[in-house]
């Protein structure tokens, strides 16, 4: 029996993957890869009820997988048909911001999620995991998640400053520079857009307002939900 979900992807990947290089291909297929494995280890976490059991430094490397933002940002580049030089992808900057962009988006989802998912008793969320390890209150963990929010934020901004460095140690020209400027600008706008959206999705809204708190008050759950019914 063939799943249509992977007859689905296979017709994705074949557009996804056209023009682009065979290293290329092989990156954004070993992220994909690493998102992919840690949900179904975020399924069996939560089916065994161990889900809130992971410590900070585990559940931050976790986090890291699960938000899947390296094969999005990887995709920026097939959006606009350009890649970032092997080089420059493979240097402890360029690697470490994007691993913070990673942090900084799902660190900001878990805080825009945290009270949706203290509801639904869910301890995949930066929040919770604070709490539990340091012992101290909602307030003082949201506090401590923000500030590491912040954190994450403004290393990131740090290690973007020195990209013309990079550029210089690696002896690019102006062409692989200019790749490497706009490889650069699609992880700001992942930051950037991810924390757009944040504010004014239904997902995360704040308000329980039109059909968020409609759903809520007529007994159907959460938004995420809606999906199953």
């Amino acid at each position: 029996m063939v799943c249509p979900i992977t007859l689905a992807w296979a017709e994705v990947w074949k557009h996804l993957s056209h023009g682009m290089s065979l290293t290329w291909q092989t990156r954004f297929a070993a992220s994909w890869g690493r998102f992919l494995v840690a949900h179904c280890e975020e399924v069996d976490l939560a089916a065994r009820g161990l889900e809130g059991t992971l410590g900070l430094d585990e559940y931050a490397e976790f986090r890291r997988r699960t938000v899947g933002i390296h094969h999005s940002i990887d995709a920026g580049e097939r959006s606009r048909g350009f890649e970032v030089p092997a080089q420059a992808m493979g240097h402890p900057v360029m690697e470490r911001m994007r691993d913070l962009a990673a942090d900084t988006i799902g660190f900001m989802n878990d805080i825009h999620s945290f009270e949706r998912e203290k509801r639904r008793g869910d301890g995949h969320n930066l929040i919770a995991v604070l709490r539990r390890e340091r012992g101290c209150s909602w307030q003082e963990a949201t506090d401590e998640a923000y500030r590491m929010t912040i954190a994450c934020l403004d290393e990131y901004l740090e290690l973007q400053e020195r990209v013309p460095q990079m550029c210089d140690e690696l002896r690019l020209d102006e062409a692989e520079r200019d790749r490497v400027r706009m490889g650069v600008e699609a992880i700001q706008h992942w930051i950037n857009g991810n924390y757009e959206w944040a504010l004014t999705s239904g997902r995360y809204a704040a308000a329980k307002e039109g059909a968020v708190a409609t759903a809520e008050l007529a007994g159907r759950g959460s938004v995420d939900d809606l999906l199953t019914v």
